[in-house]
């Protein structure tokens, strides 16, 4: 696993480098946000907005989405993502402000050679429902839409399958399986799952040490047995729904990050391995339709492009 997470960060330093350089004076700009109230009562459908930086008609643009509970590094693992910048996503060491409003969308050109991707942050799904009184309906419209436009859809939590978790995939199950009727017109070009167990200490990893070999594994046999894992298999791809785990990141990995040398050769640590093993599954299957060959460069849209959202 060492090996494979040392090949995996080598294999993407020189895309690394370069698509840092090319974003780093285009930060992510917003994509969707709440409609305009003049009190804490939201009415109305999200609003896409059209000045976004990147070309709402376009269909098959790759696309990397991540959500969950506000605090747990989405700003920060999209930076990462999308090369390394720290400029290209607002985000705060803050244990109680959030940054991020609605979502924000960036394209990194050439993240992969000839490959274009968008990345996709989110506004903490606590902090939607704090700041919204907890307006089912307007959680709701983010999460559905980023469904619909996303090739992966990335849960960050601290927990294993958690309630907040599930409660926030019927939000989605119900109406993108049951009225959209979406996994019957869409088949394997449905998204796919990464559940993402950040912050984790050695402590935790003693849920699985000695039974599996990683938290992916781990994760899988969780899966196997949760009474709503049938949801989850019915919203994304085949063998779609996947788990990985990031280590705690250092301090050194926060100046490294700020100084953007995240991903050079000098900057060595776990949670960099961890990120890279992440970042190239991501990559390479969000390019690879998993019923095609491996040389397709682009996997289409549920939807036909994000203008679409707005029908």
């Amino acid at each position: 696993a060492a090996a494979a997470a040392a090949a995996a960060a080598a294999a993407i330093d020189s895309s690394s480098s370069s698509s840092s350089s090319s974003s780093s004076s285009s930060a992510a700009r917003p994509l969707l946000q709440p409609p305009e109230s003049a009190d804490d009562s939201v009415h109305g459908p999200i609003v896409l907005n059209q000045d976004c930086g990147v070309d709402l008609e376009a269909q098959g643009v790759p696309t990397i989405a991540i959500i969950g509970p506000s605090r747990k590094g989405k700003s920060v693992l999209a930076g990462l993502l999308a090369g390394g910048d720290p400029k290209l996503f607002p985000q705060s060491h803050s244990s109680f402000q959030a940054m991020t409003s609605g979502t924000q969308i960036v394209e990194v050109p050439d993240l992969l050679p000839g490959v274009s991707v968008r990345i996709v942050d989110t506004e903490g799904l606590s902090h939607v429902g704090r700041s919204r009184s907890k307006r089912e309906a307007i959680v709701r419209q983010f999460l559905v839409s980023t469904y619909l436009t996303s090739s992966w859809i990335l849960w960050l939590d601290s927990e294993v399958l958690s309630t907040s978790f599930f409660t926030m995939m019927w939000l989605v199950h119900d109406y993108v399986i049951d009225v959209l009727k979406v996994k019957d017109a869409a088949g394997d070009r449905l998204p796919r799952m990464m559940y993402i167990r950040t912050q984790e200490t050695e402590v935790q990893q003693r849920e699985y040490v000695g039974q599996f070999a990683d938290f992916a594994s781990f994760f899988e046999a969780a899966m196997q047995g949760h009474e709503d894992g049938d949801i989850l298999r019915s919203m994304f791809a085949p063998d779609g729904v996947h788990g990985h785990a990031l280590p705690i990141w250092t301090l050194q990995d926060l100046e490294a990050f700020e100084q953007q040398t995240f991903w050079s050769e000098s900057h060595d640590t776990p949670f960099k391995a961890a990120v890279a093993q992440l970042r190239e599954r991501l990559l390479n299957e969000a390019i690879v339709s998993p019923s095609s060959s491996s040389s397709s460069r682009s996997v289409p849209p549920l939807l036909p492009s994000l203008a679409a959202l707005e029908q």
